[in-house]
C-alpha cells in the first residue's frame, strides 16, 4: 500500500462547502492554509456553483454520501490528521458526519477547530431549525476551539442574541472560545477566552460587506497554532510574563530593567536565528536534501566533520518535518551510498553528491 503519512507536512482535513464561483467556505481557507505550509485535504459537505450571499437561483450539489465514502477510504489507508476544521454543514446529518469523524480519525494530537455554523444578526439561517443546533453542541463539545459569532454563541448556549458579550463567552461549553463579530461603537472585532485567560481585540470597523471573512479567520487561526509544537522533555513549570506592563516607560529606571531587557533580546535573537536555520534545513524537497543541510551545518558548528546531535531519531525526523521510517531509510541508503557514518546521535560526513 502507497504511503501517505510521509511527506514531513501537517495535514489538516478541512470540512466545509465548496463555493466554485466566489471567495468562501473551501475556496479561501485551502490557499490560505497551503500559505502556512500545511497540506490540505478537503472534505466538502456541498458543492454550490456560487455563494449564497447576493445570487440567486445558485445551484447546490448536496455531498452527504460521499462525505461517507471519502471518510471510510481515508480510514482503510490509514490517512492521519493533525487538524481538524469544520465549517458548513447542509443538515444535522453532516454535522453528525462531522462529529464522527472527528472521533475516527482525531487523537490526542489532533488539533479540532469547530466554526458552528448556524445563523447571523440574530436570527438562524435559512433552511436551519433546532435540531442543528442541538447537533452542532455534540459538535462543539469535541473541539479545542471554537469559534461562534454572538448569534450562534446565544443558539449554543440557550442565551438571547441581547446577552453581553462576556455572558455569551462565559456560557460555551468549550474552554478555548473565540467570540467573533464582536462590536463597539467604532470597533469591530473579537473577545476570546483562550486557556482560562481573556483577551479583546478591536480593529477600526468600516462599513463593507465582505463573504467569507469568517472562514478566512478561521483558517488564520489554524494555520496559526499548527506553526509551533512545544513538548517539554521533563516534568516542568511555564511561568507567563505579561511584556505590555513590564516595558512600560515608569520600569526603565529600575534596577533589573537593563537585565531584563538584554536577555529579553538575547532569546528573541537566539529563537530567531534557530528558527531560520530550521527553515533552512527544512527548505530541500527530498529527505537527502534536509539531512545533508542539517548535517552540514552541525559538522560547520563543531568544527570538525564528526559531530554529535542533539536529537534522537524521532526528535530529528519531527525537526526536518520527515516521517521517521522515512528518515532511517534515508539514513541507510546515504550510508550505503558512502556520505556518512552514523551510530545513534554520533555523525561523521564522509563525502557530498
Amino acid at each position: 500500500m502507497k504511503a501517505v503519512n510521509t511527506c514531513g507536512l501537517k495535514r489538516a482535513a478541512l470540512i466545509n462547502d465548496l463555493s466554485c464561483f466566489g471567495k468562501c467556505s473551501l475556496s479561501v481557507s485551502m490557499p490560505i492554509l497551503s500559505s502556512y505550509g500545511i497540506e490540505t485535504v478537503p472534505l466538502p459537505t456541498a458543492l454550490l456553483s456560487t455563494h449564497t450571499g447576493g445570487f440567486t437561483g445558485y445551484v447546490v450539489q448536496d455531498t452527504t454520501e460521499a462525505m461517507r465514502a471519502f471518510a471510510a477510504h481515508w480510514k482503510q489507508v490509514g490517512v492521519q490528521f493533525d487538524c481538524i476544521a469544520t465549517g458548513y454543514c447542509c443538515s444535522p446529518e453532516q454535522i453528525r458526519l462531522a462529529a464522527e469523524f472527528i472521533r475516527s480519525f482525531a487523537d490526542g494530537r489532533t488539533l479540532v477547530v469547530v466554526d458552528p455554523v448556524l445563523g447571523d444578526h440574530g436570527r438562524l439561517y435559512s433552511g436551519f431549525t433546532d435540531a442543528h443546533v442541538d447537533a452542532m453542541r455534540e459538535l462543539c463539545s469535541l473541539a479545542d476551539v471554537i469559534t461562534p459569532n454572538r448569534t450562534e454563541a446565544a443558539l449554543l448556549s440557550g442565551l438571547a442574541c441581547s446577552s453581553a458579550d462576556e455572558t455569551l463567552l462565559y456560557a460555551q461549553q468549550v474552554k478555548n472560545t473565540i467570540l467573533t463579530s464582536v462590536r463597539t461603537e467604532t470597533g469591530i472585532g473579537y473577545l476570546a477566552r483562550l486557556d482560562g485567560g481573556i483577551r479583546l481585540v478591536l480593529r477600526p470597523f468600516v462599513e463593507l460587506t465582505l463573504h467569507g471573512a469568517g472562514d478566512v479567520f478561521t483558517s488564520a487561526l489554524c494555520g496559526e497554532l499548527l506553526m509551533v509544537d512545544v513538548a517539554a522533555a521533563e516534568p516542568c513549570e511555564i511561568l507567563w510574563l505579561d511584556l505590555v506592563p513590564m516595558l512600560q516607560q515608569q520600569n526603565t529606571a529600575a534596577s533589573w530593567y537593563p537585565k531584563f531587557l538584554h536577555n529579553l533580546l538575547l532569546l528573541s535573537m537566539q529563537k530567531n536565528l534557530a528558527l531560520s536555520q530550521r527553515i533552512r534545513c527544512t527548505t530541500p524537497k527530498s529527505a537527502r536534501g534536509r539531512l545533508l543541510t542539517y548535517l552540514s551545518a552541525q559538522a560547520v558548528r563543531a568544527g570538525s566533520t564528526h559531530f554529535s546531535i542533539p536529537f534522537d531519531r524521532q526528535q530529528l525526523a519531527d525537526y526536518l518535518n520527515l516521517d521517521r521510517s522515512a528518515l532511517s531509510k534515508e539514513l541507510g541508503k546515504m550510508r550505503d551510498d558512502g556520505l556518512i557514518r552514523c551510530r545513534k546521535n554520533e555523525f561523521e560526513l564522509c563525502g557530498t553528491e
